[in-house]
This record gives structure tokens, C-alpha cells and sequence, in this order.
């Protein structure tokens, strides 16, 4: 059973009391003398549709349940209560002039679907859309940004709370093609609301309530709420123009409209009271705005000369920077890597020769870090100035001026300072490879260089400092002096011819 069948089930059962419906449930009061249609109520509490929790049928005043085959009195009146699931920011009704009871629930609702409504009775305010109630689940909607607070510029004295937080759910966005009773109703809560976001005080009880207009000249309205249904429209395109019509400025336009709305208004003659108000309203406020005084023109014009001297500081700070890294990179890295280079060839000692390589590259890394930390910290220092001084800026200048005054600026220098940045680390980071390879060659070397064995000079020296017996000849050495000799060994047999000698 979909919700609209259900609608038209609690009409032919015909209520003895007003249907009494709230957010969560509803409840019909009626006699079920009619077998049929005790029939349908019996079938509807055993097959409970999705969009209902449970559906129970007691008597009236009691808790004595009909059950199943009763045929009770025809006198007897059964309290019918149906139970609504709930869902988060969806209001459901089956009828639309429940509303009028349900001004809170509408505060927090983004969907309100209500059963009798058609697809022609559609409309949307600012904080909801209002639609039929199917057994599809609704789309989601999304509330425009959040409105200035009328609460902010109008107090409110009464006791019934008129003045709303968040106007957005009592401004009327898209009209529907058809009115219902559910648009009636909406307009009945909407209309008070209204009239009291364009007033400067409301006071006094429902229904005698007070809307003060300071004026000039000062007005105190006493109106009904039919008489501010008739005005709707009037007050939905003033409260439009008031908080949903300029960026900012809230408080002047509601002071300039609040004003004609006095002006307008006459004792006993509603039907001409705010006619034309919001022309006249829009009208000075561009005379007001053109009209500035000098000392205002001269201080929003200091203002755009401050804002864009200090982006050119920045942009120019953000210039030496760059310069500054390629400075340090020319002055401290080139000569001081080519000065320990040729040193280090110089050096006898390879160990000291790495050494030297190794603090190179230490010193070219612990100078680029120094002076990027330094850049960083300065960057980020200006970042939380332009915080602070950005929130006043707000006020008077556009946040179009305030991009294309201060932050493109900025953002494009620091963009080319990362681009250089980038660079500078990847010719420091080529450099430090290098020096760590030098070294790398260098320890090496000292490593696996060939050392002369301890004892070879004392052999060299003990074989020289010996003589053969041939050598100490004296005939042999005058031989060795006048020609080639011929050496004898001393064992050898004596030539033919020669005679032996004896040994002594």
C-alpha cells in the first residue's frame, strides 16, 4: 500500500476527531463499524508497509486491541496509530496542512514529502524542497551557503520566537505550478518569519504581535497573519535582496529597506504598505554606494596600495632568494670544490686527500640546508601575516581583489623560487656525488697501495760486501785492469806440458 492509497483510506474512514499528525506518527480517531474497511486496516497492520514502523488499532482511551474477527459496537471509536520511519533530514506528512505544527521540524529538514501533494503542488525554499511522498526514497538536496543571521540585526522580544537563525527554510526559491494546502501552510509559518527579519525589533505575544521599524520614522506594525500571507511576496523579494542579494553589506541594505518600509506605511491601509520599498531601497543603496566620502575612497585606495606593496615585498624577497641560491652556489661551491680538488692531487697523503673530499660535501650540503631552512622559515612567516591581515581585508575589498592583488603575485614567485630551488639541489647533489667518489677512490687507493718488503736492503747489502777468491786476486784484478784473464779453478788438472808442482 503506498502512502497516497493510505491518505485515501484515512478519509473514507472518516474521522470522528481532526487527524492529529506529527513528525513521527499520526493518529486517526474513527469507528470501524464498516467491515470493509475494518477489513483494510486489519490487512495494513499485518502487511506493514516499508515506510512505516507498525500500525496499531485500539480503542480509544484504552489500550484493548481490535483484533483479528472482532466486530466491535458501532459506537465504539478506535484510536489508529500509524508509526513513520525515521530518516535524517526528510520530513514525512500525509497531509500537507500539518505543517502549521511543525516549524522546528522544518528548521533541520532537507526533504519534506507529504502524501496528498502532486507533481504540479512541487515547490522549493532555500532550505528544502517539498515533494510528493512515494515509496522511493527521496533524492538528496543541498541547501544553498549559509545566509547572514537575522538574529544579528533584528532583536527579537516576543515569545514566540519569529526571528529565525537561518532564514533559508522561509525563503521561497522555485513556486510551484499549483497551489495545495501544503504551500498554504508553509506560507502561514513563512510570512511572520519574514516580516519579522525585515523589522528592527519584534515584540509581544501571539497572536497581538509587534513589529517595530526604526524608520525613519519610527513605526510600530500590528498586523495578522492573513494580511502577511497577502504581503508575501513583497516580503520574499525585500528579505531576498536583504541577505541573499550581495556578497556582503547585510546590515545597510536591512537599515535602508527597514527605512522605506516605514516610510510606506500607513494606518489602516495594509495593501499599500512596503509598495515600491524595495525599489527605493535599491536605489539609495547605490547612491550610497557611489557616494562614498573622500576619507573612505582615500582609505580603501591606501588600502589596495598596501595590500599590493606588500605582494611586490614578497615577490621581490621571493627574487633575492632564488638569487641567493645561485650566488652561494657560484661563490661558496665552485671555487672551494675546485680548490680542494687540485689540493687533494697535491696532497702525498691519500687519507688526507679523502678526508678533505668528504668535508667538501659536507659543507655544500650543510650550506644548502642553512639556506633553505632560512627561505622556508621567511615564506611560511609571510603566509600567517597574510592570515591575519586577510580577515580585514575581507571586509572591503573582494576576494577577486585580494587574488589578483596579493595572492597570483605571490604565488607565482614562490612557484619560480621551487622551480630554481630544485635545480640548485640537483647541481649541489651532483657536486656531493662526486667529492664522495673522489674520496671513495682516494681511501681506496691509500688501502691497497704495495709496500717494499721489511728485510731486502740488508740482503742486497750483505751480498755486496762479500768477495770470491777470483776477485782478490791481484793478478786477476791487473788482468781485470789490462785485459780479459782467464780464471783457473783451483782443483783443475795441469795442462800438457806444464810440470807439477808440490804444495808446500
Amino acid at each position: 500500500m503506498t502512502p497516497t492509497e493510505i491518505l485515501d483510506l484515512i478519509a473514507r474512514t472518516q474521522p470522528t476527531k481532526p487527524v492529529e499528525e506529527h513528525a513521527e506518527l499520526v493518529i486517526v480517531r474513527a469507528k470501524l463499524d464498516d467491515a470493509a474497511l475494518r477489513t483494510e486496516w486489519l490487512a495494513l497492520r499485518a502487511d506493514v508497509p516499508a515506510f512505516l514502523e507498525s500500525v496499531t488499532i485500539r480503542r480509544d482511551g484504552t489500550d484493548i486491541a481490535l483484533d483479528d474477527g472482532d466486530v466491535p459496537p458501532s459506537s465504539t471509536v478506535f484510536a489508529i496509530t500509524l508509526n513513520k520511519v525515521s530518516q535524517r533530514a526528510v520530513l514525512r506528512l500525509f497531509h500537507g496542512k500539518s505543517l502549521t505544527g511543525l516549524a522546528r521540524a522544518l528548521d533541520g529538514s532537507l526533504v519534506v514529502c507529504v502524501a496528498e501533494l502532486t507533481t504540479d503542488q512541487a515547490f522549493t525554499s532555500y532550505g528544502a524542497r517539498f515533494q510528493p511522498w512515494t515509496e522511493q526514497p527521496p533524492a538528496p538536496f543541498d541547501r544553498v551557503p549559509e545566509l547572514p543571521n537575522p538574529r544579528s540585526i533584528c532583536h527579537d522580544a516576543s515569545n514566540a520566537g519569529l526571528v529565525p537563525a537561518d532564514i533559508r527554510p522561509w525563503l521561497l526559491q522555485d513556486h510551484p505550478r499549483q497551489s495545495s494546502q501544503t504551500f498554504e501552510a508553509w506560507r502561514l509559518l513563512a510570512a511572520p518569519r519574514l516580516m519579522a527579519a525585515l523589522s528592527d525589533q519584534v515584540y509581544g505575544a501571539a497572536p497581538n504581535i509587534v513589529y517595530q521599524l526604526s524608520g525613519p520614522p519610527s513605526r510600530k506594525v500590528g498586523i495578522s497573519l492573513p494580511e502577511l500571507v497577502v504581503m508575501f511576496q513583497r516580503l520574499n523579494d525585500g528579505v531576498f535582496w536583504v541577505f541573499a542579494g550581495g556578497e556582503r553589506d547585510a546590515e545597510t541594505r536591512h537599515v535602508l529597506l527597514a527605512a522605506e518600509w516605514a516610510r510606506s506605511y500607513r494606518q489602516g491601509n495594509l495593501a499599500e504598505f512596503g509598495d515600491g520599498s524595495l525599489e527605493s531601497a535599491k536605489a539609495a543603496y547605490a547612491a550610497y554606494v557611489k557616494a562614498g566620502s573622500k576619507e573612505t575612497l582615500k582609505a580603501l585606495a591606501d588600502l589596495r596600495k598596501t595590500v599590493v606593496d606588500e605582494a611586490q615585498k614578497a615577490t621581490q624577497r621571493a627574487q633575492d632568494m632564488t638569487g641567493a641560491l645561485w650566488k652561494d652556489l657560484a661563490v661558496a661551491a665552485t671555487p672551494f670544490v675546485i680548490k680542494i680538488l687540485s689540493d687533494a692531487a697535491k696532497t702525498p697523503n691519500t687519507w688526507i686527500a679523502g678526508l678533505f673530499a668528504i668535508g667538501a660535501a659536507v659543507f655544500l650540503i650543510l650550506s644548502f640546508r642553512v639556506q633553505t631552512f632560512i627561505n622556508a622559515g621567511y615564506f611560511a612567516g609571510q603566509d600567517r601575516a597574510r592570515a591575519i591581515w586577510a580577515l580585514r581585508l575581507n571586509q572591503v575589498l573582494s576576494a577577486a581583489e585580494i587574488e589578483e592583488f596579493s595572492e597570483t603575485p605571490i604565488r607565482n614567485s614562490v612557484s619560480d623560487y621551487g622551480r630554481v630551488r630544485k635545480t640548485v639541489r640537483n647541481v649541489y647533489g651532483a657536486l656531493v656525488v662526486v667529492l664522495i667518489i673522489f674520496a671513495g677512490y682516494q681511501f681506496y687507493t691509500a688501502a691497497t697501495a704495495k709496500v717494499p718488503p721489511a728485510n731486502s736492503g740488508a740482503a742486497g747489502q750483505q751480498g755486496s760486501s762479500q768477495t770470491s777468491p777470483v776477485s782478490r786476486s791481484p793478478q786477476l784484478g791487473s788482468a781485470a785492469t789490462n785485459g780479459p784473464a782467464t780464471v783457473i779453478p783451483q782443483n783443475a788438472p795441469p795442462a800438457p806440458g806444464t810440470p807439477a808442482t808440490k804444495p808446500p
